[in-house]
């Protein structure tokens, strides 16, 4: 898919990191997404349950009310908790300036040249690890920019830098909490595979699962 012609990819320059931080921060969290996959894990339901025990015990609240309390608790407890953990994973990722500056890594913004919406829309960056390995860092694109190739090219641009750096293999780390896409599968169809599984991969809490997946860029 060809990105249309008033969208322009091109390097980070410093005087657009509060701006690609913004994108970071709104488009790859929606509170709406991370409530409806959580009522999918069990632990939510078991949660409500304690809670709507422990108010019927306490409380005088009816017995409706005392459920409707028990599963906000519950709704606002998954929130906090996805959002503090997926946080802290994405902090390190947050110095785009530094990453873009390091010996051997790169950011792309992608940035829409027409009217109010000159700005930018999407972004990735590629980060050292080591000599022959790098990680693909911050991939997203600003959802009314969404299906018009924009991730693609963005994607293509980066391991093309990483190959011709030198890179054997370039990896990402997937946390699929609070995001509107189930991302592995979108990385599998681009030569990625799943090269190793962490955080909390009981299937009592599918929503704090997260994914190493890797590239192999001497096949490619």
């Amino acid at each position: 898919m060809v990105i249309p012609s008033h969208i322009r990819i091109l390097e980070f320059s410093d005087d657009l990191e509060d701006e690609v931080l913004r994108l970071l921060i709104h488009e790859r969290w929606n509170v709406w997404i991370n409530l409806r996959r959580g009522m999918t894990a069990p632990y939510i339901h078991v949660a409500a349950m304690v809670s709507f025990i422990f108010l019927r015990i306490t409380c005088t609240f009816p017995f409706l009310i005392a459920i409707l309390v028990s599963y906000l608790l519950a709704a606002v407890s998954h929130v906090l908790l996805t959002y503090l953990l997926t946080d802290s994973r994405w902090s390190s990722m947050n110095n785009l300036a530094e990453i873009h500056h390091q010996d051997g890594g790169i950011v792309y913004v992608a940035r829409d040249r027409i009217g109010r919406h000159r700005r930018v829309v999407g972004l990735v960056g590629v980060e050292r690890v080591s000599l022959y390995n790098a990680h693909l860092v911050s991939l997203a694109v600003r959802r009314s920019h969404r299906n018009m190739g924009i991730g693609r090219a963005l994607m293509d641009r980066a391991i093309n830098y990483a190959k011709d750096t030198g890179y054997r293999a370039i990896t990402v780390h997937v946390v699929n909490a609070g995001t509107e896409y189930d991302l592995v599968p979108m990385y599998k169809r681009q030569g990625f595979y799943v090269s190793d599984t962490t955080f909390w991969t009981s299937p009592y809490l599918p929503l704090l699962r997260s994914y190493v997946v890797t590239k192999d860029l001497k096949m490619t």
